[in-house]
């Protein structure tokens, strides 16, 4: 699946990157009667060799030794009202060496917890007008996470660099950011971060009678404070630095997130979110761009859930190396009501 409605009059997005068909379309299947609403963001284009411009770069770079996730908004810079723009500067990121000063487009995942009314958010550069799109949709009083591909601008007044936020209704947000695309001068000249587009390909769903679907340790739903490990396919495993997946949460335990990471290489519990449940027996999905570890990918569930991850491509490169041991799992919470 590539998006998910909870129910009746659901109002649901998600960022889709799906690979062309030979006649240069894709094609939309929806289970349910539903209005769909596309919004294109870009394209990817065939490379024919190494390039610096429009390869996606994790923080820090090549190489580097940045972190997975980065927050640069939330409620306590400030929280947004009905109609509000948030200017999101990104110089920060620069001058931390985090991001290359000529970076074209920041990877993020923009979260909006507990709006007033139902409503949507518009992500989009420095230096250009609002357009009549929407990057995130919500409804009052939920939480709802969406990845986002923000073009970056140059604001005209400070001239730094970064993106404006639009909200319908005001909401917390909360804004994280994976890496970047890089420029014409990016420092390296490379295939690494290209981009390879798949037929979509299941890696993982806890609710699978196939162990082997089931992750690394074989346990079915994730319970709170779990870890489930997954790894590539053998076909792409050698040419994968970062993974762009569709990933799934279903059978929500509670409020509470989702966290996608390379496997074995965080310390302590994550500080960012992928995907973000309101409640208890919530279906909730949404893009995520993840860096690979050797050890593959590990998703993180802090109240509990089923998951599912979809491969929809890769960014060629080395992967990390795992360098922590296999996190632990707390026995799981007594039961109680309301019953799930």
């Amino acid at each position: 699946s590539s998006l998910n409605l909870s129910g009746l009059g659901d109002v649901a997005n998600n960022l889709v990157t799906v690979k062309l068909g030979a006649d240069g379309a894709a094609r939309f299947f929806t289970l349910r009667p539903a209005h769909v609403v596309v919004d294109l963001v870009g394209v990817y284009r065939p490379a024919g060799g190494r390039t610096r411009r429009g390869r996606f770069e994790p923080l820090g770079g090549l190489g580097g030794n940045g972190p997975a996730a980065r927050r640069i908004f939330g409620p306590d810079v400030r929280v947004p009202g009905d109609g509000d723009v948030v200017d999101v500067d990104v110089t920060g990121l620069i001058d931390a060496g985090l991001i290359e000063a000529d970076a074209e487009a920041i990877v993020a995942n923009l979260t909006v917890a507990w709006p007033t009314r139902s409503g949507f958010a518009s992500a989009y550069p420095f230096g250009e007008a609002r357009p009549a799109t929407s990057s995130l949709n919500y409804p009052s009083g939920s939480v709802r996470a969406a990845n986002a591909f923000v073009r970056l601008g140059t604001h005209g007044g400070t001239g730094r660099r970064g993106f404006h936020v639009y909200l319908l209704r005001g909401a917390r947000l909360y804004i994280d950011v994976t890496g970047y695309i890089t420029g014409s001068g990016s420092r390296f000249n490379t295939t690494a971060g290209q981009f390879v587009g798949i037929a979509p390909r299941r890696l993982l769903d806890t609710r699978s009678a196939n162990a082997s679907m089931r992750g690394v340790g074989g346990g079915k739903r994730l319970w709170p404070g779990w870890t489930r490990a997954f790894d590539m396919p053998s076909a792409y495993r050698s040419d994968a630095g970062t993974a762009v997946l569709n990933v799934t949460a279903a059978r929500t335990m509670g409020r509470g997130f989702f966290s996608v990471n390379a496997a074995q290489t965080r310390v302590g519990d994550p500080t960012t979110s992928n995907l973000n449940a309101s409640g208890p027996n919530e279906t909730i999905a949404n893009h995520v761009v993840s860096r690979i570890s050797s050890s593959g990918l590990e998703v993180f569930s802090s109240k509990g859930g089923d998951v599912i991850a979809d491969l929809v491509g890769y960014y060629k490169g080395a992967s990390a190396g795992a360098t922590r041991s296999v996190p632990p799992d707390p026995p799981p919470p007594s039961i109680a009501p309301p019953y799930w």
